[in-house]
């Protein structure tokens, strides 16, 4: 074989495989991406399931601190009463 025919096929066969390496690293880096994109998702289902909580948490909280203010407000209502 000629020298350039050898050259030539080194070259081909170089330039087909950069073309490959490139090609599988987008392929991984796609899949990469996705990959986060699915545990950023889970993240947000997350932090929302973390604030519904935290506001049932808050309510029922403020429902019990206004249960027992009323409660509070009717019976100084009856000690005021009976005094008078």
């Amino acid at each position: 074989m000629s020298l350039k025919i050898v050259l030539a096929l080194v070259g081909a066969a170089s330039l087909a495989s950069l073309a490959l390496g490139y090609y599988l690293r987008f392929i991984i880096a796609l899949g990469k991406r996705r990959s986060i994109e699915i545990d950023l998702k889970q993240m947000m289902l997350q932090a929302k399931n973390q604030e519904k909580n935290i506001i049932d948490e808050a309510e029922k909280k403020a429902e019990e601190i206004l249960n027992i203010a009323k409660f509070d407000i009717r019976e100084k209502e009856v000690t005021v009463k009976k005094n008078e």
